[in-house]
């Protein structure tokens, strides 16, 4: 066009008007000037260069969001496995006990399985009338009871002495394994609490396979005084 130097017409782009812009985009099919077409493209931002090209914008943004939500969200579970692995766990223990009029009965573990959860068990009974305690380990693998416990808890409380007071006993087994004289112990503890001597006693027992068929005799390894003794 003459009369204006230096400005050659483009493709896209209109000449110069008085009053008007010398460039102004123009309108592409399917396309307004800034934004695609809806549905086309993932819905990215759209628009028309000065050179007459199209270019989109918005795509590269989103796919760099999601990506990092991604690695934040694997990485947020390592850390959760992480921590729950060296977190120390609680051990689950399922000890029972009850008690009648004359004797009382609990249950406790015998021996301990990986991560500190019982593996066998073994129960007691309190005779309150004689004051004789005694327990039973269950064979879980071969079945019955193959280890057998006693202690008189009335002698070593001096119970049986003549003018003693009628005992009241209480007791409950303890997760605790006791360590040393020589041999292995059951994995856990019996507390005897006596109310008219003011007593408690905490018993281990003998625990292991050789000693099956052969009562054991448990040891008093702990005794304190809860409150003082009734008067005789």
């Amino acid at each position: 066009m003459r009369g204006q130097r230096g400005f050659a017409p483009k493709r896209g782009l209109t000449p110069y008007r008085k009053g008007k812009p010398a460039l102004q985009p123009q309108r592409v099919r399917g396309l307004s000037p800034f934004l695609g077409k809806a549905g086309q493209g993932g819905g990215g931002l759209w628009s028309v260069s000065l050179g007459g090209r199209i270019q989109s914008g918005g795509n590269g943004v989103h796919t760099r969001i999601s990506d990092s939500r991604g690695v934040w969200l694997v990485a947020g579970v390592i850390i959760g496995l992480g921590i729950t692995w060296f977190w120390p766990h609680e051990p689950i223990r399922a000890d029972q006990s009850d008690r009648s009029e004359k004797f009382g009965i609990c249950s406790v573990p015998a021996s301990l399985a990986i991560a500190g959860l019982p593996s066998s068990e073994a129960v007691f009974i309190l005779d309150f009338v004689t004051g004789r305690l005694q327990g039973f380990y269950l064979n879980p693998q071969q079945g019955g009871f193959t280890q057998m416990f006693y202690r008189d808890v009335a002698d070593d409380l001096r119970l049986n002495e003549k003018g003693a007071a009628q005992p009241v006993y209480a007791f409950v087994g303890g997760q605790g394994q006791f360590a040393g004289q020589g041999q292995s112990w059951g994995a856990s503890l019996i507390y005897v609490a006596e109310m008219t001597t003011g007593s408690l006693v905490a018993y281990a027992y003998p625990f292991s396979p050789a000693n099956a068929g052969q009562p054991q005799q448990m040891v008093p390894v702990g005794k304190a005084q809860f409150r003082q003794p009734q008067a005789q």
